[in-house]
C-alpha cells in the first residue's frame, strides 16, 4: 500500500514521536504526566505507544505507518461487531463498517503517524461502548476504564457519555434507564473535560463568528462526505465577517432538523443513532468551542474520523430498507462504492508521502 512507504511528517510527527525527548529520556512517563493538565500535546496513552514501539524496532517510518493501518482495521472490526449487537441484520454491520474504513476522508487520520491519538481514542471509545452492552455488570463498569483510556488519547472523545444515552434510549430502549452508569460516565468526562479545557489554546472568535463558523464547517464536511473531491493536509482559513451570514448558514440546518422531527416515525432507531453519533461527535471540531488547531484552519479531515461512523451507518440502513424486494440492488451499490472510495484513498495517500508532497 501507498502508505507503507510514507516518511514521517514534520508536522507533529516530531513532537509527538520524532523529535520528543521523552521517547528516549528515563524519565519519559514522569515528564508526560507532570505536563498532562499544562500541555496540549501530551497524551500519555498515544505517548506509551510510541515509547514501546521506540524500544522494540526504534524509528522505523514504515512500522509506524503500519501499526495505523493495523489500528484502523481494528477500529472498523470493532464497529462492525459492535453493530452486529445492535441490529439483527449483519449485512448493515458488515456494510456500514467497510464503508466507514474505506472513504477518503479517513486517509489523513491513518497515513499521518501523529494521528494514532485518533485510532487508539476511537479503538477503546467503540470498546467502551461494547462493554456498556454486556450482560454482565462487572464487564458493564469495565466500560468506565475504557472510555477513560480514550480520554487519555483524544479530548474530543469527552462526549462518549452523550453516546452512550443515545445508544440506550435508541438502541437498548427496553434495557431501562442506567443512571447511574451514565452518572458516573458523565462525571468521569467532566474532570477530563475540565483538564482538557484548561491546557487549550484558546482562539479568539466572537459568538457571532462561531455561529457563523458551526454551519459552515458542517458544510464542509458533508460535502467532503459525499464528494471526496480536492482533500487537503491544511484548508485555507475563510474570513469570518459576512453580515448575518451566522443566521443564514443555520437556515438549511433548521430546516433539516425540522424535515427530521416531521418523519420521525420513517425514521429507523439505527438511523437516529447514526446521526446523533455523527452530529455529536464532530460537536466539539465544529467551533462550538475554541481549540488549538483553529490558528491553522477551522476545519481538517481527521476530525471527521470516528464521526464518519455515523454517516456510513445511516448510508448503509436507508440502502437496505430501499432495496427490501430488488434483488441485489443493495450490495450492488455498496461495492460500488467501496471501489470508488477505495481507488480514490489509494491516490490520495500521495499527498502524504513526505512533508514536500
Amino acid at each position: 500500500m501507498p502508505v507503507l512507504k510514507a516518511e514521517y511528517l514534520n508536522w507533529d510527527d516530531d513532537i509527538y514521536f520524532t523529535a520528543n525527548p521523552d521517547i528516549e529520556s528515563d524519565h519519559g512517563w514522569s515528564s508526560q504526566f507532570a505536563r498532562f493538565t499544562t500541555d496540549a500535546n501530551v497524551y500519555p496513552i498515544v505517548f506509551g505507544s510510541f515509547k514501546i514501539e521506540n524500544a522494540l524496532v526504534g524509528k522505523n517510518a514504515r512500522v509506524s505507518h503500519a501499526i495505523n493501518l493495523v489500528l484502523h482495521g481494528l477500529v472498523s472490526v470493532s464497529a462492525f461487531f459492535l453493530l452486529c449487537r445492535w441490529v439483527p441484520d449483519w449485512r448493515i454491520a458488515f456494510w456500514a463498517s467497510l464503508l466507514f474504513a474505506v472513504h477518503p476522508l479517513q486517509v489523513s487520520t491513518v497515513a499521518w503517524v501523529a494521528e494514532r491519538k485518533s485510532l487508539l481514542g476511537s479503538l477503546f471509545f467503540l470498546w467502551a461502548l461494547i462493554a456498556a452492552d454486556s450482560k454482565k455488570a462487572w464487564v458493564v463498569w469495565v466500560s468506565l476504564l475504557l472510555a477513560g483510556l480514550g480520554y487519555l488519547c483524544k479530548s474530543p472523545l469527552v462526549v462518549f457519555p452523550a453516546i452512550l444515552v443515545v445508544a440506550d434510549l435508541f438502541l437498548r430502549p427496553g434495557q431501562g434507564r442506567r443512571w447511574t452508569l451514565w452518572g458516573a460516565h458523565a462525571g468521569l468526562a467532566a474532570v477530563f473535560a475540565w483538564v482538557y479545557s484548561g491546557r487549550e489554546v484558546s482562539q479568539s472568535l466572537s459568538l457571532g463568528q462561531r455561529l457563523e463558523l458551526v454551519p459552515a464547517a458542517l458544510g464542509h464536511y458533508l460535502e467532503k462526505w459525499i464528494y471526496p473531491s480536492q482533500m487537503l493536509p491544511i484548508y485555507p482559513k475563510w474570513e469570518l465577517s459576512s453580515a448575518h451570514a451566522e443566521t443564514i448558514g443555520w437556515i438549511p440546518v433548521v430546516g433539516v432538523v425540522l424535515l427530521m422531527l416531521l418523519f420521525r416515525k420513517r425514521i429507523d432507531p439505527l438511523e437516529w443513532f447514526g446521526v446523533l453519533l455523527f452530529a455529536v461527535t464532530l460537536a466539539p471540531a465544529l467551533g462550538f468551542v475554541s481549540f488549538g488547531y483553529q490558528k491553522h484552519s477551522f476545519v481538517s479531515d481527521h476530525f471527521m474520523y470516528l464521526p464518519l461512523l455515523g454517516l456510513s451507518i445511516v448510508l448503509s440502513s436507508l440502502m437496505t430498507r430501499i432495496s427490501i424486494g430488488r434483488g441485489f440492488l443493495f450490495p450492488a451499490i455498496c461495492v460500488f462504492l467501496v471501489l470508488m472510495w477505495a481507488l480514490i484513498s489509494w491516490r490520495q495517500c500521495g499527498g502524504w508521502l513526505n512533508p514536500v508532497t
